[in-house]
């Protein structure tokens, strides 16, 4: 199974600095879960986006990210809902990268 933090958390969890983050949530997972991933979400994508996701994940155990633009979020979640977009594809897209869906047509 698949989960994703956001970065400070994953920051705050491999330093051990948990006294910040009181309910220690992370430990709540399922058994299960053995793999994380990040995702930002911009309203706009510019620049060296792909460096920065890059980066993140070399420091942070090679842990895979995306990012995404609003519009394409709301396409990845009507892809969701509808079933065209499993979730395996969902995670399986993370490569420190932009996520792109394509718009469907009923």
């Amino acid at each position: 199974m698949r989960c994703w933090l956001p970065i400070k958390l994953m920051e705050l969890i491999a330093s051990g600095i948990s006294e910040l983050v009181c309910n220690e949530w992370w430990k709540r997972f399922d058994a299960q879960v053995d793999k994380f991933t990040f995702l930002f979400i911009t309203s706009f994508l510019k620049g060296n986006f792909r460096n920065q996701l890059n980066y993140i994940s070399s420091t942070h155990n090679n842990i895979k990210g995306a990012a995404i633009g609003v519009e394409n979020l709301l396409y990845l979640a009507e892809g969701l809902k509808r079933g065209s977009i499993s979730p395996q594809d969902f995670y399986a897209s993370f490569a420190n990268d932009e996520l792109c869906f394509a718009v469907e047509t009923a």
